[in-house]
């Protein structure tokens, strides 16, 4: 019975535990990759926005970049906070596009004041070498919440299909993210830790809260059987 009754303490020990949820997966979140045209402007403090971590705020480290944001090449800055390092590769290209900078997440960063065509949308995907399009094939835009709002600061969604004469088709979803002057908007951003509700915990964990109730119907079943029989 001390057994049971055990099993029970420690079920509802783990139940009742106060359950934390992160929004983020890695200890730095951002792209590992950045791209930017070499006669835009695109700052160490720029970079740093697009990186978040629940540990605190992230930090340049190392870095070859700076002296040679125009010059195209590849270059490498490495973020960390706490115990924790990423590294980044900045690519510096010739011809991108009219934007801020393409991260490997497909994601384009442009300034309000700028405003992109579909097409110069799809060519700077084209020219980061993250879209291939050959003369076999067409674009159909599906969304394009970025349209209009191209000088409202926010983040919107751009997809497209593209379809190929021998009949294959795919479909391709990104975002734009429109920013104010000098400032780029963050690449994601985390809420921090978020603590279950008591019923939240209990909803979550219902097999464990059944298997619960069961053990304590049957330690209250033993109990009364028990006492039927010393009569």
């Amino acid at each position: 019975m001390k057994k049971v009754i055990l099993t029970i303490l420690i079920a509802m020990a783990f139940l009742f535990t106060t359950v934390h949820a992160f929004a983020a997966e890695e200890p730095i979140e951002g792209p590992s990759v950045i791209q930017k045209q070499y006669d835009k402007i695109l700052t160490l403090s720029n970079i740093l926005t697009l990186y978040t971590s629940e540990f605190g705020d992230p930090e340049v480290i190392s870095e070859n970049y700076v002296g040679y944001g125009d010059i195209p090449g590849l270059y490498t800055i490495t973020i960390g906070v706490a115990t924790y390092t990423k590294e980044v590769s900045i690519r510096v290209m010739q011809t991108l596009g009219d934007v801020i900078a393409v991260t490997d997440d497909d994601v384009i960063y442009v300034y309000k004041d700028t405003t992109l065509t579909n097409n110069e949308i799809i060519n700077t995907f084209i020219n980061a070498k993250q879209l291939l399009i050959d003369s076999q094939s067409s674009v159909v835009v599906i969304t394009n919440q970025y349209d209009d709002n191209p000088n409202t600061p926010g983040i919107y969604l751009f997809e497209f299909r593209i379809l190929s004469t021998n009949g294959s088709e795919e479909t391709y979803s990104t975002y734009i993210k429109v920013s104010p002057e000098n400032q780029i908007v963050p690449d994601m951003e985390i809420e921090g830790p978020v603590t279950s509700s008591f019923w939240e915990v209990v909803t979550d964990n219902i097999v464990i809260v059944f298997l619960v109730c069961l053990i304590v119907v049957i330690f209250i079943i033993s109990k009364i059987r028990k006492k039927r029989g010393k009569h």
